[in-house]
């Protein structure tokens, strides 16, 4: 993929729209099952908006990697909300 069809604010957007998704109380009754798919046709749509419609499929991707961003922090919070901060920065000495 070039990175001229690279569009991190389609990412941000489905970030977002993903995060309020999970956590607000307006979409409680929506099973997180359908986030990933909502997302992936989200983000085809903006993107097809946004450059081409010939190109729906690279803009489902974005959908894809803001739901594997989303994951990465999400663990990366838990990580360090169960081991604290001082552990999670402490480096290993062989």
């Amino acid at each position: 993929m070039s990175l001229d069809l690279f569009d991190v604010n389609i990412c941000l957007i489905c970030l977002c729209v993903g995060y309020m998704i999970k956590h607000f109380n307006l979409f409680s009754k929506l099973p997180n099952n359908f986030i990933p798919i909502i997302l992936t046709i989200l983000s085809g749509i903006l993107y097809s908006i946004h450059h081409n419609i010939n190109y729906f499929g690279i803009g489902m991707t974005f959908g894809l990697i803001s739901i594997g961003s989303y994951e990465v922090i999400d663990q990366l919070i838990n990580l360090v909300k169960d081991k604290g901060v001082d552990e999670f920065c402490q480096r290993k000495k062989h």
